[in-house]
């Protein structure tokens, strides 16, 4: 007569799996889980973060143009720039003004400060921003936590300083 835990002998109709068999496959299972996920977590943000990126540098191009035909005089609001971004409603919020594309927004606080900053709610603590008060138009990845200077990293960011707890990286 076959007992429940243990296996049959050859021939006979096997009982199933032992409970230490099943604890190291759930074993198993755990270690790979714990080794993919922030390799996940860092290529998600990753890609996000590149696109963002490419609308953000087309923003930077934009006011590159806009500068150009004012003759060096800075717009006062992203409306101004005559740009198109689909999916994206136009805000004036204080003496920012903003695009906001589904929960991400493009700030911009122009003239007096120059400065285009980009949020993005799902990814706390990286940021793209452009300071264009010399007019070179810098882009730079800000980040705190280590996955997110990785990210700054991977976009090729170079390091540049920090100010306060974050660190930032000047964008090519």
């Amino acid at each position: 007569m076959n007992k429940i835990y243990q296996k049959s002998f050859p021939g006979e109709k096997n009982a199933g799996f032992t409970l230490i068999e099943l604890l190291v496959v759930v074993l198993i299972i755990g270690i790979l889980a714990a080794v993919a996920l922030p390799r996940y977590e860092f290529a998600v943000k990753k890609t996000r973060m590149n696109n963002y990126l490419a609308t953000f540098r087309s923003i930077k191009k934009s006011m590159e143009m806009y500068l150009l035909a004012s003759g060096g005089v800075f717009p006062d609001t992203l409306k101004d720039l005559d740009m198109d971004l689909p999916g994206c409603d136009f805000r004036i919020k204080g003496d920012a003004s903003y695009y906001d594309c589904q929960g991400v927004q493009f700030y911009y606080w122009g003239p007096a400060l120059v400065h285009i900053d980009l949020r993005v709610p799902e990814i706390e603590g990286l940021a793209l921003y452009a300071h264009s008060a010399d007019k070179k138009q810098k882009i730079y990845c800000r980040a705190a936590e280590p996955i997110d200077k990785k990210v700054c990293v991977a976009l090729g960011g170079v390091y540049y300083n920090e100010v306060g707890a974050l660190s930032q990286y000047e964008l090519p």
